[in-house]
Protein backbone atom coordinates (compact mmCIF):
# COMPACT_ATOMS: atom_id res chain seq x y z
CA UNK A 1 0.00 0.00 0.00
CA UNK A 2 1.08 2.92 -1.06
CA UNK A 3 2.28 5.97 1.38
CA UNK A 4 1.03 8.67 1.38
CA UNK A 5 3.28 11.56 2.83
CA UNK A 6 1.96 14.47 4.24
CA UNK A 7 3.86 17.91 3.45
CA UNK A 8 4.45 20.45 5.96
CA UNK A 9 3.74 24.31 5.58
CA UNK A 10 7.19 26.46 6.32
CA UNK A 11 7.36 28.77 8.97
CA UNK A 12 6.91 31.98 6.62
CA UNK A 13 5.77 34.14 9.64
CA UNK A 14 8.59 32.89 11.94
CA UNK A 15 11.47 33.82 8.89
CA UNK A 16 9.86 37.09 8.82
CA UNK A 17 10.38 37.71 12.94
CA UNK A 18 13.67 36.44 12.65
CA UNK A 19 14.24 38.93 9.63
CA UNK A 20 12.36 41.57 11.52
CA UNK A 21 14.48 41.34 14.61
CA UNK A 22 17.69 41.53 12.61
CA UNK A 23 16.46 44.90 11.28
CA UNK A 24 15.31 45.70 14.25
CA UNK A 25 18.89 45.39 15.75
CA UNK A 26 21.27 46.22 13.01
CA UNK A 27 18.99 49.70 12.78
CA UNK A 28 19.54 50.01 16.98
CA UNK A 29 23.16 49.36 16.51
CA UNK A 30 23.28 51.93 13.94
CA UNK A 31 21.44 54.33 15.96
CA UNK A 32 23.31 54.04 18.48
CA UNK A 33 26.84 54.45 17.17
CA UNK A 34 25.29 57.81 15.38
CA UNK A 35 24.02 58.91 18.84
CA UNK A 36 27.62 58.40 20.13
CA UNK A 37 29.43 60.52 17.14
CA UNK A 38 26.83 63.46 17.92
CA UNK A 39 27.63 63.28 21.43
CA UNK A 40 31.10 63.50 20.40
CA UNK A 41 30.88 66.03 18.41
CA UNK A 42 28.66 67.78 21.02
CA UNK A 43 31.84 67.58 22.97
CA UNK A 44 34.29 68.97 20.62
CA UNK A 45 31.82 71.79 19.69
CA UNK A 46 31.51 72.55 23.66
CA UNK A 47 35.56 72.30 23.68
CA UNK A 48 35.91 74.70 20.61
CA UNK A 49 33.36 77.12 22.13
CA UNK A 50 34.92 76.86 24.81
CA UNK A 51 38.58 78.21 23.33
CA UNK A 52 37.00 80.75 21.17
CA UNK A 53 34.92 82.38 23.84
CA UNK A 54 35.71 82.18 27.22
CA UNK A 55 33.89 82.49 30.04
CA UNK A 56 34.82 85.54 30.98
CA UNK A 57 34.30 86.81 27.19
CA UNK A 58 30.38 85.28 27.85
CA UNK A 59 29.79 87.60 30.62
CA UNK A 60 30.10 91.14 27.62
CA UNK A 61 26.69 92.18 27.21
CA UNK A 62 27.04 92.06 23.48
CA UNK A 63 28.70 88.55 23.57
CA UNK A 64 25.61 87.12 25.39
CA UNK A 65 23.14 88.77 22.87
CA UNK A 66 25.16 86.80 19.94
CA UNK A 67 24.49 83.67 21.70
CA UNK A 68 20.94 84.71 22.20
CA UNK A 69 20.59 85.48 18.60
CA UNK A 70 22.21 82.79 17.77
CA UNK A 71 20.55 79.66 19.80
CA UNK A 72 16.84 81.91 18.21
CA UNK A 73 18.12 81.27 14.71
CA UNK A 74 18.56 77.59 15.31
CA UNK A 75 15.88 76.95 17.23
CA UNK A 76 13.21 78.92 14.86
CA UNK A 77 14.70 77.12 12.14
CA UNK A 78 16.38 80.68 10.21
CA UNK A 79 20.03 81.68 9.30
CA UNK A 80 21.71 81.30 12.37
CA UNK A 81 25.33 83.22 12.39
CA UNK A 82 27.74 82.09 15.10
CA UNK A 83 29.44 84.68 17.07
CA UNK A 84 32.69 84.46 15.61
CA UNK A 85 30.88 85.29 12.21
CA UNK A 86 29.27 87.70 13.97
CA UNK A 87 32.32 89.25 15.09
CA UNK A 88 34.08 88.79 12.06
CA UNK A 89 30.90 91.03 10.17
CA UNK A 90 31.64 93.44 12.67
CA UNK A 91 35.73 93.33 12.30
CA UNK A 92 34.55 94.38 8.19
CA UNK A 93 32.51 97.26 9.11
CA UNK A 94 34.83 98.33 11.28
CA UNK A 95 37.60 98.35 8.43
CA UNK A 96 35.96 99.60 6.41
CA UNK A 97 34.91 102.62 8.15
CA UNK A 98 38.56 103.08 9.29
CA UNK A 99 40.06 102.74 5.52
CA UNK A 100 36.81 103.64 3.60
CA UNK A 101 36.74 100.60 1.40
CA UNK A 102 34.14 98.00 2.36
CA UNK A 103 36.13 95.07 1.69
CA UNK A 104 39.18 95.92 3.63
CA UNK A 105 40.55 93.13 6.15
CA UNK A 106 41.57 94.31 9.44
CA UNK A 107 45.30 93.76 8.87
CA UNK A 108 44.74 96.55 6.24
CA UNK A 109 42.88 99.05 8.74
CA UNK A 110 45.40 98.42 11.68
CA UNK A 111 48.33 99.20 9.01
CA UNK A 112 46.52 102.22 8.02
CA UNK A 113 46.32 103.32 12.04
CA UNK A 114 49.72 102.63 12.77
CA UNK A 115 50.55 105.11 9.41
CA UNK A 116 48.36 107.71 10.88
CA UNK A 117 49.96 107.91 14.06
CA UNK A 118 53.61 107.78 12.22
CA UNK A 119 52.62 110.90 10.25
CA UNK A 120 50.80 112.91 13.14
CA UNK A 121 52.94 111.92 15.89
CA UNK A 122 50.91 112.17 18.72
CA UNK A 123 52.13 113.10 22.54
CA UNK A 124 49.98 110.51 23.88
CA UNK A 125 48.42 107.09 21.56
CA UNK A 126 44.88 107.66 22.26
CA UNK A 127 42.10 106.61 19.99
CA UNK A 128 41.68 107.72 16.41
CA UNK A 129 38.75 109.11 16.78
CA UNK A 130 39.79 111.55 19.90
CA UNK A 131 42.66 112.51 17.75
CA UNK A 132 40.34 113.55 14.53
CA UNK A 133 38.12 115.60 16.92
CA UNK A 134 41.35 117.26 18.91
CA UNK A 135 42.52 118.00 15.22
CA UNK A 136 38.93 119.31 14.22
CA UNK A 137 39.37 121.85 17.41
CA UNK A 138 42.76 122.36 16.24
CA UNK A 139 41.63 122.91 12.44
CA UNK A 140 39.30 125.40 13.88
CA UNK A 141 41.50 127.60 15.88
CA UNK A 142 44.27 127.50 12.71
CA UNK A 143 42.39 128.81 10.37
CA UNK A 144 41.30 131.51 13.11
CA UNK A 145 44.94 132.62 13.32
CA UNK A 146 45.51 132.21 9.30
CA UNK A 147 42.67 134.88 9.04
CA UNK A 148 44.51 137.24 11.49
CA UNK A 149 47.78 136.71 9.65
CA UNK A 150 46.03 137.56 6.07
CA UNK A 151 44.51 140.41 7.35
CA UNK A 152 48.31 141.40 9.07
CA UNK A 153 49.75 140.39 5.63
CA UNK A 154 47.75 142.68 3.79
CA UNK A 155 48.18 145.95 6.50
CA UNK A 156 52.11 144.36 5.86
CA UNK A 157 51.91 144.74 2.62
CA UNK A 158 50.90 148.28 2.32
CA UNK A 159 53.58 149.55 5.01
CA UNK A 160 56.02 147.56 2.65
CA UNK A 161 54.42 149.79 -0.50
CA UNK A 162 54.88 152.86 1.41
CA UNK A 163 58.20 151.75 2.83
CA UNK A 164 59.33 151.05 -0.86
CA UNK A 165 58.31 154.53 -2.17
CA UNK A 166 60.46 156.23 1.35
CA UNK A 167 63.33 153.95 0.20
CA UNK A 168 63.75 155.38 -3.46
CA UNK A 169 63.73 158.97 -2.40
CA UNK A 170 66.50 157.96 0.25
CA UNK A 171 68.28 156.18 -2.42
CA UNK A 172 68.21 159.02 -4.41
CA UNK A 173 69.29 161.26 -1.92
CA UNK A 174 72.41 158.64 -0.54
CA UNK A 175 73.50 158.72 -4.34
CA UNK A 176 73.67 162.77 -4.24
CA UNK A 177 75.74 163.03 -0.90
CA UNK A 178 77.67 159.86 -2.48
CA UNK A 179 78.45 161.20 -5.69
CA UNK A 180 79.99 164.39 -3.64
CA UNK A 181 81.53 162.22 -1.33
CA UNK A 182 83.78 160.23 -4.77
CA UNK A 183 84.89 164.00 -5.59
CA UNK A 184 85.79 164.64 -1.71
CA UNK A 185 87.89 161.19 -1.53
CA UNK A 186 89.52 161.15 -4.97
CA UNK A 187 90.86 164.76 -3.99
CA UNK A 188 92.15 163.36 -0.60
CA UNK A 189 93.56 160.39 -2.56
CA UNK A 190 95.59 163.02 -4.92
CA UNK A 191 97.45 164.84 -1.69
CA UNK A 192 97.81 161.39 0.32
CA UNK A 193 99.64 160.22 -2.95
CA UNK A 194 102.22 163.41 -2.65
CA UNK A 195 102.52 163.18 0.92
CA UNK A 196 103.42 159.38 0.76
CA UNK A 197 105.82 160.12 -2.07
CA UNK A 198 107.56 162.68 0.18
CA UNK A 199 107.41 160.46 3.29
CA UNK A 200 108.84 157.38 1.57
CA UNK A 201 111.86 159.10 0.34
CA UNK A 202 112.57 160.55 3.89
CA UNK A 203 111.91 157.17 5.55
CA UNK A 204 114.74 155.75 3.29
CA UNK A 205 116.88 158.40 3.91
CA UNK A 206 116.59 158.12 7.47
CA UNK A 207 116.54 154.22 7.79
CA UNK A 208 119.68 154.33 6.03
CA UNK A 209 120.99 156.81 8.96
CA UNK A 210 120.08 154.47 11.08
CA UNK A 211 121.97 151.44 9.55
CA UNK A 212 125.38 153.14 9.32
CA UNK A 213 124.65 154.57 13.40
CA UNK A 214 124.13 151.17 14.12
CA UNK A 215 126.68 149.73 12.26
CA UNK A 216 129.17 152.65 14.21
CA UNK A 217 127.73 151.73 17.95
CA UNK A 218 128.42 147.95 17.24
CA UNK A 219 131.80 148.10 16.45
CA UNK A 220 132.10 150.89 18.98
CA UNK A 221 130.75 148.56 21.08
CA UNK A 222 132.48 145.52 20.50
CA UNK A 223 135.69 147.59 21.11
CA UNK A 224 134.47 149.05 24.59
CA UNK A 225 133.39 145.13 25.24
CA UNK A 226 137.19 144.08 24.82
CA UNK A 227 138.62 146.74 26.66
CA UNK A 228 136.23 145.86 29.63
CA UNK A 229 137.47 142.28 29.25
CA UNK A 230 141.37 143.50 29.48
CA UNK A 231 140.57 145.90 32.66
CA UNK A 232 138.53 142.70 34.10
CA UNK A 233 141.16 140.51 33.98
CA UNK A 234 143.64 143.17 35.46
CA UNK A 235 141.22 144.07 38.66
CA UNK A 236 140.79 139.99 38.78
CA UNK A 237 144.72 139.84 38.94
CA UNK A 238 145.22 142.73 41.13
CA UNK A 239 142.53 141.23 43.83
CA UNK A 240 144.43 138.12 43.63
CA UNK A 241 147.71 139.90 44.39
CA UNK A 242 145.79 142.18 47.47
CA UNK A 243 144.07 139.15 48.63
CA UNK A 244 147.85 137.16 48.91
CA UNK A 245 149.37 140.19 50.43
CA UNK A 246 146.71 140.50 53.36
CA UNK A 247 146.74 136.86 54.17
CA UNK A 248 150.72 137.72 54.46
CA UNK A 249 149.86 140.74 56.64
CA UNK A 250 146.68 139.54 58.44
CA UNK A 251 146.70 135.37 59.60
CA UNK A 252 144.10 135.55 61.08
CA UNK A 253 141.60 136.44 57.73
CA UNK A 254 139.25 133.47 57.43
CA UNK A 255 139.83 130.56 54.71
CA UNK A 256 136.41 130.56 53.37
CA UNK A 257 137.56 127.54 50.95
CA UNK A 258 137.88 125.98 54.99
CA UNK A 259 134.36 127.50 56.07
CA UNK A 260 132.55 125.11 53.37
CA UNK A 261 133.58 121.87 55.37
CA UNK A 262 133.37 122.98 58.92
CA UNK A 263 130.12 121.69 61.00
CA UNK A 264 128.07 123.96 62.92
CA UNK A 265 126.84 121.97 65.57
CA UNK A 266 126.11 118.28 67.26
CA UNK A 267 123.66 116.14 67.52
CA UNK A 268 122.88 115.30 70.84
CA UNK A 269 120.01 113.20 71.19
CA UNK A 270 117.49 111.25 68.94
CA UNK A 271 113.54 110.57 69.34
CA UNK A 272 113.13 108.31 66.81
CA UNK A 273 109.73 107.69 67.24
CA UNK A 274 108.55 111.22 67.57
CA UNK A 275 111.05 112.05 64.41
CA UNK A 276 113.01 114.74 66.34
CA UNK A 277 116.92 115.36 67.43
CA UNK A 278 118.34 117.85 69.62
CA UNK A 279 121.53 119.86 68.78
CA UNK A 280 123.91 121.45 71.21
CA UNK A 281 123.40 124.99 69.50
CA UNK A 282 120.65 127.45 70.28
CA UNK A 283 120.12 131.00 70.34
CA UNK A 284 123.23 132.27 71.78
CA UNK A 285 124.49 130.91 68.68
CA UNK A 286 122.41 132.86 66.48
CA UNK A 287 120.11 129.77 65.93
CA UNK A 288 116.34 130.40 64.76
CA UNK A 289 113.15 128.44 63.95
CA UNK A 290 113.12 127.57 60.17
CA UNK A 291 116.54 127.04 60.16
CA UNK A 292 117.82 123.85 57.99
CA UNK A 293 120.41 121.91 58.61
CA UNK A 294 122.25 119.30 56.40
CA UNK A 295 123.45 116.05 59.30
CA UNK A 296 126.73 114.15 58.34
CA UNK A 297 128.60 111.53 60.09
CA UNK A 298 131.08 112.18 62.68
CA UNK A 299 133.98 111.65 59.96
CA UNK A 300 133.30 114.95 58.50
CA UNK A 301 131.68 116.58 55.58
CA UNK A 302 132.25 114.91 52.13
CA UNK A 303 133.78 117.33 49.07
CA UNK A 304 129.90 116.73 47.64
CA UNK A 305 128.51 118.21 50.32
CA UNK A 306 125.76 115.39 50.34
CA UNK A 307 124.71 114.50 53.87
CA UNK A 308 122.95 111.70 55.06
CA UNK A 309 119.95 113.74 56.28
CA UNK A 310 118.08 117.50 56.74
CA UNK A 311 116.77 118.74 59.69
CA UNK A 312 114.81 121.58 60.38
CA UNK A 313 114.95 123.52 63.96
CA UNK A 314 111.05 124.34 65.45
CA UNK A 315 112.41 125.22 68.90
CA UNK A 316 115.22 126.97 70.43
CA UNK A 317 116.62 127.07 74.15
CA UNK A 318 119.78 129.79 74.59
CA UNK A 319 121.73 126.58 74.60
CA UNK A 320 120.08 123.80 72.78
CA UNK A 321 117.30 123.92 69.97
CA UNK A 322 115.07 121.29 68.80
CA UNK A 323 114.62 119.73 65.07
CA UNK A 324 112.15 117.60 63.28
CA UNK A 325 113.71 115.38 60.94
CA UNK A 326 112.71 116.02 57.19
CA UNK A 327 114.87 113.88 55.44
CA UNK A 328 117.40 110.56 56.40
CA UNK A 329 118.31 107.86 54.13
CA UNK A 330 117.08 104.59 55.38
CA UNK A 331 120.42 102.36 55.55
CA UNK A 332 121.64 105.38 57.42
CA UNK A 333 119.69 107.02 60.01
CA UNK A 334 120.62 109.91 61.85
CA UNK A 335 122.27 109.24 65.53
CA UNK A 336 123.55 111.00 68.29
CA UNK A 337 127.26 112.52 67.44
CA UNK A 338 126.28 113.44 63.66
CA UNK A 339 127.37 117.05 62.83
CA UNK A 340 124.83 119.71 61.69
CA UNK A 341 125.75 122.23 58.94
CA UNK A 342 124.52 124.91 56.79
CA UNK A 343 127.07 126.73 54.65
CA UNK A 344 124.92 130.36 54.59
CA UNK A 345 124.75 130.03 58.52
CA UNK A 346 127.48 131.05 61.19
CA UNK A 347 127.07 131.60 64.73
CA UNK A 348 129.86 134.51 64.36
CA UNK A 349 129.34 136.40 61.21
CA UNK A 350 127.24 136.60 58.10
CA UNK A 351 129.11 135.62 54.65
CA UNK A 352 128.70 137.55 51.31
CA UNK A 353 127.65 135.91 48.84
CA UNK A 354 126.69 136.39 44.95
CA UNK A 355 124.39 134.45 43.44
CA UNK A 356 124.60 134.33 39.48
CA UNK A 357 122.38 132.20 36.92
CA UNK A 358 119.57 129.96 36.54
CA UNK A 359 118.54 127.33 38.98
CA UNK A 360 116.61 124.11 39.42
CA UNK A 361 114.97 123.87 42.92
CA UNK A 362 112.35 120.76 42.29
CA UNK A 363 114.55 118.43 40.21
CA UNK A 364 112.40 119.38 37.38
CA UNK A 365 115.11 119.70 34.58
CA UNK A 366 114.25 122.91 33.35
CA UNK A 367 116.69 126.04 35.36
CA UNK A 368 114.78 129.05 35.47
CA UNK A 369 115.24 132.39 37.22
CA UNK A 370 112.34 132.15 39.45
CA UNK A 371 115.04 129.74 40.82
CA UNK A 372 117.29 132.43 41.64
CA UNK A 373 115.34 133.63 43.48
CA UNK A 374 114.04 131.47 45.47
CA UNK A 375 117.92 131.16 46.30
CA UNK A 376 118.66 134.67 47.24
CA UNK A 377 115.33 134.45 49.41
CA UNK A 378 116.65 131.10 51.07
CA UNK A 379 120.33 133.08 51.84
CA UNK A 380 118.48 136.04 53.17
CA UNK A 381 116.65 133.31 55.49
CA UNK A 382 119.67 131.80 57.06
CA UNK A 383 121.41 135.01 58.13
CA UNK A 384 123.30 135.29 54.66
CA UNK A 385 124.23 138.84 52.93
CA UNK A 386 123.51 139.15 49.12
CA UNK A 387 125.93 141.18 46.98
CA UNK A 388 125.35 142.36 43.20
CA UNK A 389 128.74 142.60 42.70
CA UNK A 390 132.45 140.64 43.02
CA UNK A 391 135.03 141.94 45.41
CA UNK A 392 137.56 140.84 47.40
CA UNK A 393 134.71 141.08 50.37
CA UNK A 394 132.80 138.08 48.83
CA UNK A 395 133.04 134.81 50.83
CA UNK A 396 131.54 132.59 48.31
CA UNK A 397 129.98 132.23 44.46
CA UNK A 398 126.82 130.28 43.76
CA UNK A 399 127.18 129.58 40.54
CA UNK A 400 123.23 128.34 38.74
CA UNK A 401 122.77 126.99 34.96
CA UNK A 402 124.60 129.59 32.71
CA UNK A 403 122.00 131.19 30.53
CA UNK A 404 121.86 130.30 26.82
CA UNK A 405 124.28 132.07 24.63
CA UNK A 406 121.63 134.41 22.28
CA UNK A 407 122.16 133.92 18.56
CA UNK A 408 122.99 137.45 17.21
CA UNK A 409 119.98 138.58 14.61
CA UNK A 410 120.12 140.11 11.38
CA UNK A 411 121.65 143.59 10.58
CA UNK A 412 117.99 144.31 8.97
CA UNK A 413 116.13 143.04 12.46
CA UNK A 414 114.23 145.44 14.14
CA UNK A 415 115.34 147.52 17.29
CA UNK A 416 113.12 145.57 19.73
CA UNK A 417 115.32 142.84 18.54
CA UNK A 418 118.66 144.26 18.77
CA UNK A 419 117.10 145.05 22.63
CA UNK A 420 116.41 141.81 23.40
CA UNK A 421 119.86 140.54 22.14
CA UNK A 422 121.77 143.01 24.06
CA UNK A 423 120.15 142.15 27.35
CA UNK A 424 120.32 138.33 26.78
CA UNK A 425 124.05 139.19 25.43
CA UNK A 426 124.79 140.90 28.39
CA UNK A 427 123.12 138.58 31.36
CA UNK A 428 125.42 135.69 29.59
CA UNK A 429 128.91 138.23 29.51
CA UNK A 430 128.16 138.73 33.22
CA UNK A 431 127.51 135.05 33.75
CA UNK A 432 131.26 134.23 32.12
CA UNK A 433 132.95 137.03 33.70
CA UNK A 434 131.73 136.05 37.14
CA UNK A 435 132.85 132.93 37.27
CA UNK A 436 135.96 133.38 35.47
CA UNK A 437 136.71 136.09 38.15
CA UNK A 438 135.85 134.41 41.05
CA UNK A 439 138.45 131.58 39.46
CA UNK A 440 140.73 133.99 39.51
CA UNK A 441 140.58 135.74 42.33
CA UNK A 442 140.00 132.24 44.63
CA UNK A 443 136.98 133.00 45.80
CA UNK A 444 135.10 129.59 46.12
CA UNK A 445 132.44 128.76 43.65
CA UNK A 446 129.70 126.32 44.45
CA UNK A 447 127.29 124.94 42.04
CA UNK A 448 123.50 124.89 42.98
CA UNK A 449 123.48 120.98 43.52
CA UNK A 450 126.22 121.18 46.33
CA UNK A 451 124.91 124.23 47.31
CA UNK A 452 121.41 123.30 48.14
CA UNK A 453 122.53 120.09 49.76
CA UNK A 454 124.94 122.15 52.12
CA UNK A 455 122.56 124.24 53.02
CA UNK A 456 120.27 121.20 53.69
CA UNK A 457 117.54 122.41 51.32
CA UNK A 458 114.92 120.03 50.29
CA UNK A 459 112.75 120.00 46.99
CA UNK A 460 109.01 120.74 47.92
CA UNK A 461 107.45 117.53 46.59
CA UNK A 462 110.00 115.62 48.71
CA UNK A 463 109.37 117.01 51.51
CA UNK A 464 105.84 116.29 51.47
CA UNK A 465 106.82 112.63 50.36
Amino acid sequence: MARVVQRRTPPYLLIVFVILFVFATVMAVLSFNKFNTAEEQLVQFRQTERQLISEDLKKLPEIRDMIRQYDKARQTGGLAQTVVAQLRGQVTLLAGDVTGSPSSTFEEARQRIDQTFQAINPPARRGLLMHMVDFNSQLGVKETEIGKLKTGAEQLRADVTKAQGELAAAKKDFMDQLAQKDSQIAAGIEKYTAFSQQSDARLEEIKKTFEQTGAELRTQIAAVGKDLETRTRERDLAIVQYRELLKKLDPRTIDTEQVVYRPDGKVVSVASAEGMVYLDIGAKDRVTEGLQFSVYPYTGIPQSGKGKGVVEVINVSPNVCEARIIQQEKDSPITAGDMVANLVFDSLRSYNLLVEGNFDLNNTGEATPVGNKAIKELIRRYGGNLVKDLSIETDFVVLGDAPVKPKKPDDTAPTEEWDLYQERLKDYNRYQQIKDAATGMKIPVISSRRFMDLIGYVPTKAKAD
